[in-house]
């Protein structure tokens, strides 16, 4: 088995344009992190981020809490403070104010978000300060009534049948009592919206290495081996499943740590207790950021060794060439992200039949971008799956049928 493994190694085409490949795709795959719409559960975007680093800086000084009175109250006191020390010079406290044909009495909106811009100087107005706040307000909104955020945001009117009765399950199960954890958690949104790049890059690379793993054995003298040893095949089908599973690992692992200590060196891991919320809207599955990633990460390294074996499925079909180009295709036409914003209650969510089939692709499977996003379910007969569950479904059985059919058609071939 080893020695199997070792030949397939060798006699790997193009290793230095392999290499190539290799160190293009991982560097795109770590410049996508600086992407201006990578990052989608925090209020500013990167470009934001970026190019306001006063703002970042005062962002990291956010300590993860759990939102409760204590921390209510303290932020008002601060927001209180903020507002007293920038109001407009020219307002009268004890006064009205006049706007689009409205009147407002000053004391009333002192310290109502709402109307801060009747009162607040224009810098302050527009300050990274200010911007601080926003986060921990929309904490405070989201722990009152989680569940309720989300029924009264999310487009209900798409789900019907048992598929809402489901998700109002869910939203009782994982969301109604959701103790809600707010804090700085900048480093986990970038690792929750990376993985949607992965199928263009890490894809990439396996269809390159995979596409001739089972169609290039006359060209390396596989074939000597296969007629002089009575199981030669069977050993040689079982040791190149091996190799793709194994150098399938590898990368994907390689692909992951780079991320991690590429993320953990310029922006920090702090706030992985924190709840992963987007604007108003709390996760369906009530998950922290490091619970997130974790599921995340469990159906991205499975479905990647699942695209690996449909690339090797090509292989066994057609010759190297033919291989790579249908390899190539097919990631180009299902690659992409099919909900590339994080969004939790947006009319852009996945509801009909078309895009529940798509985001099932094993190249999707491999970014898991929507696969914990939002709530997604699939009525079968009485009883109705919910995304993940019918991801890990779909990987178990379609790796399965892979390597059976690789099996009988290697065998059943003539060398």
């Amino acid at each position: 088995m080893i020695d199997y493994i070792k030949y397939e190694w060798k006699k790997l085409p193009g290793k230095p344009l392999i290499g190539v490949v290799a160190a293009v795709t991982l560097l795109f795959y770590l410049f996508s992190m600086t992407s201006p719409n990578i990052v989608y559960t925090s209020p500013q975007n990167m470009e934001y981020i970026i190019t306001h680093k006063d703002y970042y800086e005062q962002l990291k000084t956010e300590q993860a809490g759990v939102v409760n009175e204590a921390f209510k109250e303290q932020l008002f006191e601060n927001y209180k403070k903020f507002v007293d020390a920038n109001l407009k010079p020219e307002l009268n406290l004890d006064g009205t104010i006049m706007y689009e044909g409205i009147e407002y009495t000053v004391k009333d909106i002192l310290y109502d978000w709402d109307h801060e811009y009747l009162i607040l100087t224009e810098e302050a107005f527009n300050s990274t300060e200010r911007d601080l706040f926003y986060d921990a307000l929309a904490s405070v909104e989201k722990a009152k009534d989680p569940k309720g955020m989300l029924i009264e945001y999310d487009p209900l009117h798409n789900y019907k049948g048992k598929e809402l009765e489901d998700y109002l399950k869910c939203m009782d199960t994982y969301v109604k009592d959701q103790e809600i954890v707010s804090g700085f958690h900048f480093g986990w949104d970038v690792l929750v919206s990376i993985n949607g790049k992965l199928p263009i890059t890490l894809g990439l690379l396996l269809v390159v290495i995979f596409s001739g793993i089972f169609g290039n054995e006359k060209t390396y003298g596989m074939d000597a081996h296969l007629l002089t040893s009575k199981h030669g095949r069977k050993r040689l089908i079982r040791a190149k499943l091996v190799y793709v599973t194994l150098v399938s690992t590898v990368l994907w692992a390689v692909f992951q740590l780079m991320v991690i200590a590429y993320t953990a060196y310029k922006f920090g891991l702090e706030g992985a207790n924190c709840t992963v919320l987007d604007a108003f809207f709390p996760c369906p599955y009530g998950v922290t950021y490091l619970q997130y990633y974790l599921l995340q990460l469990t159906v991205s390294f499975l479905g990647t060794i699942f695209f690996s074996l449909i690339i090797c499925v090509l292989s066994s079909l057609f010759k190297r060439r033919i291989a790579l180009g249908f390899g190539a295709l097919y990631l180009l036409m299902t690659g992409l992200t099919i909900n590339d914003k994080f969004q939790f209650g947006d009319e852009t969510q996945i509801f009909h039949l078309v895009d529940k089939i798509k985001v099932l692709q094993p190249t999707q499977l491999m970014g898991a971008f929507n696969t914990f996003q939002m709530y997604v379910g699939y009525t079968i007969g009485p009883v109705v799956i919910r995304l993940p569950i019918m991801s890990y479904l779909v990987i178990i059985v379609g790796s399965v049928l892979c390597i059976v059919f690789i099996r009988w058609h290697e065998q059943r071939r003539q060398v």
